[in-house]
């Protein structure tokens, strides 16, 4: 992946979080979980989508949105989002040392 298209992407990530922050107290609870599955799915089809959602801020976030929200699915799909997101993510990190 070219860095134009890299940094398009964090851009992406960053506008999905953006979403995530904007809906997490209303009441379109349906928003936040597609935004959830939305960051999954780039993150599986892109060969470097977690490296570029680490970049972009997005575990910090997600566990910020944690500790934020009390909705027993938000916490639901955002563990899973989390889980997803940081899985064999030491690997590359030690692996690219």
């Amino acid at each position: 992946m070219d860095i134009d298209s890299y940094e398009a992407l964090r851009m992406d990530f960053k506008n999905l979080m953006s979403c995530i922050h904007y809906h997490g107290d209303s009441d379109r609870d349906e928003i936040v979980l597609e935004t959830l599955k939305t960051i999954v799915d780039i993150c599986s089809h892109e060969s470097c989508g977690k490296d570029a959602f680490r970049e972009a801020g997005g575990l910090d976030f997600l566990i910020e949105f944690l500790l934020m929200t009390d909705n027993t699915t938000f916490l639901e799909h955002t563990l899973k989002t989390l889980a997803f997101v940081v899985d064999e993510n030491g690997k590359r990190i030690l692996n690219s040392v």
